[in-house]
This record gives structure tokens, sequence and C-alpha cells, in this order.
């Protein structure tokens, strides 16, 4: 790629038509840092573009010197370690117009593909109900890994399918030249401001079953799947307690529909100072017992050493961030792309009435949102 246009272009907002053909362009011959998030408001998408040489790399999410008053896009793993800010630097635009779209990626050797082996996962589920019972947690969030085929070929498809069919969803893409490209149809938001709205949002997420169709305004849920968004909606009040946000209203909890998932939420609305408080309250939740477990610290520490794989951007965080409006979401329903494959991750909610079987179906059942566009998945 050998044109690129910098400058301060601020967030750009791209149509969703054009999205599949840019993020090959950027992906397969640019090669720069991206980000690409859904627009609340609309079916286009919010971009941020810079030179590999302009990629921030953030120990801290409040270390926000480097990028303070300023917009790009921001992506944190599950472990808190190192983040990512990606200056809006190069208009999308111009970059679409001045290259010529030829697709030179250079392949790595393919690898040998690992997934979690269901007698494994089952066993750490079982291992993690022993731990609930025993009084060390209220709740553990395991989860796990898929390997599957995949071609560069199929990747315009793959992103005009996920596009077309979870239009509610979050969706986000994102490349670092370190960690690769990412993708994710994620049904939770971190915390959001909208451009003109006077309080910050963010939800409990919490509880699965499969949607088969049925009406979701009159569901029953099991004893698991309420005790499981209960403990989720207890946590962020805590924590908004603790970081002394204490201005806030709570709505639920209510069920929704995720793709081919229903799930309980509650949503919360919080009064703050958003160029003050925004990333703030988004250390304070980070990461909320949906997908780490309860109490925090301990339960990050025993993921750590009883998961058969390295999370990285799963159950992480990423998004927009701008002087007047921001949105980061829970990196969920998500893959990471490489030359020849996919690597799919799920994960379940670990209570003291959860059953092994039925943690690893819930999985399954969560795998099929990028999984059920591939076809050896």
């Amino acid at each position: 790629m050998d044109v690129i246009i910098e400058k301060n272009v601020g967030i750009q907002e791209i149509p969703k038509s054009d999205i599949p053909e840019l993020i090959k362009l950027l992906v397969l011959n640019a090669q720069l840092p991206f980000g690409i998030l859904k627009n609340s408001a609309s079916d286009n998408f919010h971009i941020s573009i810079c030179s590999p040489a302009s990629l921030v790399s953030i120990s801290d999410v409040l270390e926000i010197s480097p990028i303070e008053n300023k917009s790009g896009f921001i992506a944190f793993p599950f472990d808190e370690k190192e983040g990512y800010f990606i200056p809006s630097e190069i208009d999308a635009f111009e970059l679409f117009e001045l290259s010529k779209i030829g697709y030179k990626k250079e392949f790595n050797p393919d690898s040998d593909f690992q997934s979690t082996n269901k007698t494994f996962f089952e066993s750490a589920v079982s291992k993690a109900i022993q731990e609930i019972k025993l009084g060390k947690f209220e709740k553990l969030v395991l989860g796990r890994k898929k390997e599957v085929n995949f071609s560069f070929d199929s990747l315009e498809p793959l992103i005009k399918s996920l596009i077309s069919n979870y239009s509610e969803a979050n969706i986000c893409f994102f490349y670092f030249p370190k960690d690769g490209f990412w993708i994710s149809a994620s049904p939770e938001i971190l915390v959001e401001k909208k451009k003109g709205a006077k309080e910050m949002e963010t939800m409990a997420l919490a509880g699965t079953k499969a949607y088969n169709g049925q009406d979701i305004r009159n569901q029953g849920w099991a004893e698991k799947e309420i005790e499981e968004q209960a403990l989720v909606s207890r946590f962020i009040k805590e924590q908004l307690k603790y970081s002394n946000f204490l201005n806030y209203e709570e709505k639920g909890p209510i069920t929704i529909q995720a793709g081919n998932i229903l799930h309980l939420r509650t949503d919360f609305k919080i009064k703050a100072d958003f160029s003050f408080d925004f990333l703030r309250i988004a250390k304070s939740l980070h990461p909320t017992s949906a997908v780490c477990g309860s109490p925090r610290t301990a339960a990050m520490n025993w993921i750590l050493e009883n998961e058969d794989y390295e999370r990285n951007f799963f159950t992480g965080f990423a998004g927009i961030i701008s002087p007047d409006f921001g949105k980061l979401i829970v990196i969920l329903r998500c893959g990471k792309i490489e030359s020849n494959k996919i690597t799919l991750y799920a994960g379940a909610g670990i209570t003291s009435n959860s059953i092994p079987n039925n943690e690893w179906e819930e999985t399954q059942d969560k795998l099929q949102t990028l999984g059920r566009f591939l076809l050896d998945s």
C-alpha cells in the first residue's frame, strides 16, 4: 500500500454496503491498524484508521494522556494487559479512492488446528461447580475455543452475512499487526454515550437459552439463569457504588433476542460527566461478572489457571471514543481470522446449579453466531 494520507479526520461514518470491500482492502492489502463498530443510531458504521507508527499501546485504560481529547478506536483484552488506541488519522474514503484493489497479503504457513475438548471443558465446569459450592466463588465463567477451516475468499460473504443477519448486534471488526484480525457480533454494551444524550448506559446481560422462534415476551426462565442474571446486576450496582457513580436508573430484567440466543438483560442509565467519567466507568466494570465471575480478581486468576487457551480479546472490550460520544462493547460471539482458519470463542456462566453437559451445549449455541456461516464448523 503506497498511498497513505494522514491527518486528524475524526470518527467517520461508513455505509454498511462499503464495509466488506473496505475490510478486504485494509486486511489483505493495506494492513493498517483499524477499528470498525456499528453505529447504534443507524445501519452505518464508525471507523478509525491509522498508520502502524501511530498505533498507541496502553497499559491501563485510565492512562488517557496519549488519547485525551482525541477520536479513535480503543481495545483491551480480557486480562487487562496491553491495550491499543487507533487515532482517527487516515481518511477511509480517500484510501478507498486512491488504492488499487489488488489483494496481496503474505500468508503465514498453515498451523495445526486446536479446539477445546468436550471432556476437558466439562471437567473444568465440574471443578468450577465444586469451588462455588465450597463458597470460594459465587460464579465463574468458563470459555472455550473452536478452530475451523477458513479461506479469505469467504471473508466478504461472512461480513455481509453478519451485517444482514444481526442488525441489532454490536458488530465490530478490528485489526492490530501484533494481534491479528478480529470480528464480533456482540449483544453486550460495556458503556455507551450517544450523541446528544445526557446519560451514559450500561447493561447486565446474563442467562442464556436457545431461541426457537417462540414469543420472547412470555418466556419462562430456570432458577440457574435467573440467579446468573441477578449476580451480574448486583455486580454492576456494587461497582457503580464503589466508584461513586450513585445517580443512575435501573430497568429490567427483560428477555432479549440476540441471533439464535435469548438472554436476560437489565439496563442502567448513569448520570455522570462524559468527558471525565466514560473510561472510568469502563474501568470499574471490566471485566464484568458476566464474562469473568465473582469475586472478580479471584475469578480471573482461576480462569487464567484452568482454561486451556488464551482469551486475548475474547471477553475484552473495544469501541469508539470521541469528544462528544462513545461506545464500548464486550467482545463476545467473536472470532480471530488467520490465513487458513478462524478461531471461534464462546463461554458459559457457571453457578452451583450448573450441569456440565448443558454448559457445553450453551457454548455450542453461542458458537453458531459466526459458525452458522462457515461450511465446516
